[in-house]
């Protein structure tokens, strides 16, 4: 699990919210999520929310939804958990494979662990400068490499939100990043052999 300052991410703090949707490092079998809290009060009204605003059957204190998890998938997630700590190494494991390859290849920006900080690696995401990051996806794909862009728009410029009056120029920062932003293939039954492959392919774009 990550953590911040030797304590588990959902360990402090009012609340935390966690997502177990398949692709994550913990994923159900369908849509799931989760939330830890250590205020009585907050949990009592998520309660209420989560079941059309009743805790008491069919007594209804609020407008609420339906939000419950199905037992079939706390039933995965839980098995899945005990895995967890391992997947985590293995993850953390070919992060450090890929810095150590690619740390000289000049136009990318590796990903930084923050002093304090243990990273879970859900995504390995890569920076490409200099607006190549298009060229270099479409390369790698050629090479049988699937990348990913997460994600591609800011929320800033979505249409559901143009109400707020934001234009392109309003974060000049989320949109360069957005811009060059790569997700690199990163799970944790990836082997060695695997990971250095796509380095060397990363090394050829940009060393032609």
């Amino acid at each position: 699990m990550a953590e911040y300052k030797g304590r588990a991410v959902g360990g402090f703090g009012r609340a935390a919210a966690f997502s177990f949707f398949p692709g994550k490092n913990l994923g159900a079998y369908g849509e799931a999520g989760g939330l830890a809290t250590s205020d009585d009060a907050l949990y009592q009204k998520i309660l209420r929310m989560r079941g059309h605003g009743s805790v008491e059957r069919y007594v209804h204190e609020v407008v609420g939804h339906n939000y419950r998890m199905e037992e079939i998938q706390a039933a995965v997630l839980l098995v899945k958990l005990k895995y967890l700590e391992e997947w985590t190494r293995k993850r953390r494991e070919i992060a450090v494979l890929y810095n150590s390859l690619l740390n000289d290849v000049e136009g990318i920006v590796l990903p930084v662990e923050a002093s304090g900080s243990r990273h879970v690696y859900h995504l390995y995401v890569v920076r490409v400068r200099n607006g190549k990051r298009d060229g270099l996806k479409e390369f790698l794909k050629k090479q049988d490499i699937d990348t990913g862009l997460h994600y591609p728009i800011p929320i800033h410029l979505q249409k559901a939100y143009e109400d707020l009056g934001y234009k392109k120029g309003s974060f000049p920062v989320a949109e360069e990043q957005s811009s060059e932003w790569l997700s690199l293939p990163l799970y944790p039954e990836m082997e060695n052999d695997k990971v250095e492959y796509v380095c060397d392919k990363i090394r050829s774009f940009f060393h032609a």
